[in-house]
């Protein structure tokens, strides 16, 4: 690793990128207060919107100038605001070509850097960017699942992919991201992903989980990150592997047409996916196919099929109780009653 990162642990140069952005007035985050929603069983952590602030007021011109912005300004609609990669070719800006030095973590092997998220709900929020113009919506590559394993391993938490806008991405150019969780079981599915875990048929195959009425495929990864803990590009490898074969089955369950050409040797050639959600635990990937941006006004990423959720408004959180957060969630994915006849379509 290098950068502001030698010399230093992993999570030491996070707190020390943190701290330096707040010192210099740079740092953006949303004040929520958490309520706790169970659906079916399944509890889901709902952060409502409290107030925006800037988090910290640096003594230079710099930051200053950062802080009066901030003053004025939510911190959603600044973030809404840096969200245009989604418009006209001729409107498009790339933060991360060149992206903020002050966001700056540590480098990531390979070809990756690591930055805050200037716009955090939850402190010490991390982006996984490609040193080189990639689109957010192309096929992830072994790259991708290295650089994200390296950071993993060494920062506890959960990662998760939006693969393009009706997915959750505010930004064209690729890159992953990583919250901090500690314990893992402190996700709020942890617990019904290793049930069915338990319960599948094959050690190596995908599985459901029967609370979901969502169209999605997981499977367990422990013992692939177990045994290769600290050999990034080989894990990486093999997590990629795990991501093919969820891609391939939702396909399948769905109906789906096929994405791209396998050669012989197994790898997809030219594959733009569907859109879809991806998570990350060192025990566990699940991904989800998506068809909607929001439902009722409520935004979801990959982190609501986590069990985080985001409401704005208070009539989004009454919402929320009184349709389930499972509602909410089938409403942007595939049902999995309907799924091949939905997916079918949206092609």
């Amino acid at each position: 690793m290098s950068g502001r990162a030698v010399g230093n642990t992993f999570q030491d140069a996070v707190r020390q990128a943190i701290q330096r952005a707040r010192q210099r007035g740079v740092l953006y985050s949303v004040s929520t207060r958490a309520e706790v929603l169970r659906d079916a069983g399944v509890p889901f952590l709902v952060r409502v919107v409290t107030a925006s602030r800037d988090v910290g007021r640096g003594p230079t011109a710099h930051s200053a100038s950062n802080a009066t912005a901030a003053g004025t300004s939510d911190a959603l609609a600044m973030a809404a605001q840096a969200a245009t990669s989604h418009t006209s070719e001729r409107a498009f800006r790339n933060p991360f070509l060149p992206y903020d030095p002050e966001m700056h973590v540590a480098d990531v092997p390979p070809e990756r850097v690591c930055l805050l998220n200037k716009f955090p709900v939850v402190d010490g929020h991390l982006l996984i960017v490609t040193r080189l113009f990639q689109e957010q919506t192309s096929l992830l590559q072994v790259e991708d699942f290295a650089g994200l394993w390296h950071c993993l391993r060494q920062y506890p938490g959960l990662a998760f992919y939006n693969s393009g806008k009706v997915a959750g991405a505010s930004q064209r150019h690729r890159h992953l991201q990583l919250i901090p969780v500690t314990p893992e079981s402190d996700i709020p599915i942890d617990a019904v992903m290793r049930q069915a875990a338990g319960r599948r048929e094959e050690a190596s195959g995908c599985f459901q989980v029967a609370a979901f009425p969502f169209l999605h495929a997981a499977v367990w990864t422990a013992e692939v990150t177990a045994a290769r803990r600290e050999a990034d590009i080989s894990t990486g490898a093999e997590l990629h592997a795990q991501y093919l074969k969820l891609l391939w089955h939702v396909a399948e369950q769905a109906g789906a047409h096929r994405f791209g050409e396998r050669d012989v040797s197994g790898d997809v050639k030219e594959a733009q996916p569907f859109p879809y959600n991806l998570l990350l635990t060192p025990s566990w990937m699940l991904l989800v196919p998506r068809r909607l941006e929001a439902c009722h006004g409520i935004n979801v990423n990959a982190l609501g099929f986590a069990g985080y959720l985001l409401a704005k408004t208070t009539e989004q959180l009454e919402y929320l109780r009184r349709r389930g957060a499972l509602h909410v969630l089938s409403q942007v994915a595939f049902e999995a009653a309907s799924a091949a006849e939905s997916c079918a379509q949206s092609r």
